[in-house]
């Protein structure tokens, strides 16, 4: 329904009416209102953990969790409605 420049492509999950993305070349992670109109975005913060390179892994949740893994750490963030 739209297209937005946001950084760089990567990958994207879905959940609770909300879309997290993931971006590859840098670790920017950003959470957008699932919006046909438009591009609304929540909120963002960049990886800092994990080895050098590309952000290439897929994030994943499971009960409530947002997994997100670059190189060689994991990080578990708390994403349950409240």
């Amino acid at each position: 329904m739209w297209e937005e420049h946001w950084n760089c492509k990567g990958s994207i999950i879905a959940a609770e009416g909300m879309l997290y993305i993931f971006e590859e070349k840098s670790g920017n992670t950003g959470l957008i209102k699932a919006n046909p109109e438009k591009f609304e975005l929540v909120s963002s913060f960049k990886v800092t953990r994990g080895d050098a390179g590309p952000y290439w892994a897929h994030p994943v949740i499971h009960n409530g969790i947002l997994y997100l893994r670059h190189s060689n750490a994991l990080m578990a963030y708390d994403i349950k409605a409240r």
